[in-house]
């Protein structure tokens, strides 16, 4: 019976020596979306699809269902024989990237896969291969895919020279059904990933378990009471397979046209620092020596950057964050995003991490580079307003545009009130033609949080070409209420305290 299993295959019928081609079932050019099917092992885009009785083909029925209108129907082929030599499975998706990128697939602005058996396995290959396409990903449904291998192809691999069989063996920790594994899981795929697996055996046999279809599936799995070959074989819309499939379509875009809440799909946010001084805390390396020209050298000339050192915000003036907000919806026409003008600002707050006693160093000093196009806001870092969203408005427009490819940059600013190490969250409403989102960012980056310290001793490096040496300027303590500031006797200033209220 595993004979007939092999030669059979994923098709359900023997193949034929002229391939079906690849092709659109369906391309209108103003569809924005496509559905791409790709066949399994010893299937290919014609058999694999077509029910034996009824001549039911699933692409033809999806392409006259009005659930699917605004999506493209697309049928991937690749040749996969029975007992003869072709692709591994790697290659296969190297073939793929040529027919897609031949026929503009991902010319659309989301891409929807639906895959059986091996299929699965090519297109997780394909993507991990192609990462810049992934974000056009909306979703993708795996029908029986062994993900963590086969039994039987093990018995396929002796009968057969096709390479296909040989990457599908059970999975254990050096094969290569393991390496795709981590590969996945390690690239943060985070599209909406269905799966479904056959309860019925398939001459006797269950072709791939459910543990194996269902690995690496991140939403429902879906139990389809039909063998290995039939799960792709629809009669008509009323099969379960079909439902399965347009349930979780349904649920993918119904969710999308009410809210836009996979923000990163049209954005790029990024945080940066230009506060100017920026007050460094060094490595604990270098001593400081007071008018030391090796100090200094050792500052500048330090093997991890001074740019990436812990920064204090300056209890002199604010300290900066500057948002940055990016269209990623390069070259694609007419779409284009609005922001809202408030922020909803939340942060919070680690008084234990607050460091005491250490030494800051001001690396030169500052040209004047100009104030970024929106700076209105001073927030006082206080735990008493952690966990509170705090607005954050920017008067000049009632709202800011992004047109593909066009970024804003917004400038938030902050004061030390109460020491701590402060986490930020952004949050801002956008919309994207009457759609409505919401981007939340947490600031996640050491080097951004915001450091306010308990008690700190200022170092200043000069310019290099006026004075090669390190100084100490201040030392400067909290005192419950307010910082107090001392200036240093070795530089000959007054000692006395003198109170800085914020």
């Amino acid at each position: 019976m595993l004979v007939h299993i092999l030669l059979l295959g994923c098709s359900g019928s023997a193949q034929e020596s002229d391939s079906p081609p690849s092709e659109y079932i369906r391309n209108e050019a103003e569809n924005p979306g496509v559905i791409v099917f790709v066949h399994g092992v010893t299937g290919n885009s014609k058999d694999t699809w077509t029910h034996p009785v009824s001549g039911a083909y699933w692409p033809n029925l999806i392409a006259n269902d009005s659930a699917f209108n605004g999506f493209n129907v697309y049928v991937y082929n690749y040749p996969s024989p029975a007992l003869g030599k072709s692709y591994n499975i790697d290659e296969v998706a190297e073939n793929m990237r040529l027919v897609l990128s031949n026929d503009k697939v991902f010319n659309h602005k989301q891409v929807v896969f639906l895959c059986h058996s091996m299929g699965g396995l090519v297109t997780r290959s394909y993507l991990l291969k192609n990462r810049d396409l992934i974000p056009k990903v909306a979703m993708a449904y795996f029908f029986a895919t062994p993900t963590t291998g086969s039994e039987v192809a093990g018995i396929a691999k002796l009968l057969s020279n096709n390479p296909q069989f040989g990457k599908m063996l059970s999975m254990d920790s050096d094969s290569y059904l393991a390496d795709k594994q981590r590969d996945w899981q390690s690239a943060g795929i985070t599209f909406p990933c269905y799966c479904a697996y056959e309860v019925r055996e398939t001459y006797g046999q269950k072709i791939v378990q459910q543990q194996s279809a269902t690995n690496l599936c991140n939403k429902r799995l879906d139990p389809i009471d039909a063998n290995h070959i039939d799960i792709v074989k629809p009669a008509n819309t009323g099969s379960i397979p079909y439902i399965a499939f347009k349930s979780a379509f349904e649920e993918v875009f119904t969710q999308k046209t009410q809210a836009l809440n996979d923000w990163k799909r049209y954005m790029d946010v990024r945080i940066t620092s230009g506060t100017c001084p920026d007050y460094y805390i060094p490595p604990t390396d270098i001593p400081l020596i007071e008018g030391s020209m090796q100090s200094n050298n050792q500052l500048y000339n330090h093997p991890s950057g001074y740019p990436t050192w812990p920064i204090i915000a300056d209890i002199h003036s604010v300290y900066n964050h500057f948002v940055t907000i990016e269209s990623t919806l390069k070259g694609i026409e007419n779409s284009w995003i609005k922001l809202e003008n408030k922020f909803a600002i939340t942060f919070s707050v680690d008084t234990a991490a607050a460091p005491k006693d250490v030494d800051v160093v001001l690396m030169g000093e500052c040209g004047d580079g100009g104030d970024p196009r929106y700076t209105k806001t001073v927030i006082g870092l206080d735990p008493a307003n952690a966990e509170k969203r705090i607005p954050v408005s920017f008067n000049a427009h009632q709202f800011y545009t992004l047109q593909p490819g066009e970024f804003e940059l917004f400038a938030m600013n902050f004061t030390c009130k109460v020491p701590g190490v402060y986490s930020i969250q952004y949050e801002l409403p956008f919309s994207i033609s009457g759609k409505t989102g919401q981007i939340s960012h947490q600031v996640r980056e050491e080097k951004f949080r915001i450091v306010c310290p308990k008690s700190y001793t200022l170092w200043d490096t000069g310019f290099l070409d006026e004075r090669n040496t390190l100084t100490r300027i201040e030392t400067y303590r909290w005192d419950g209420q307010t910082y107090q500031g001392k200036a240093h006797p070795d530089v000959g200033a007054t000692t006395e305290f003198r109170e800085k209220a914020l």
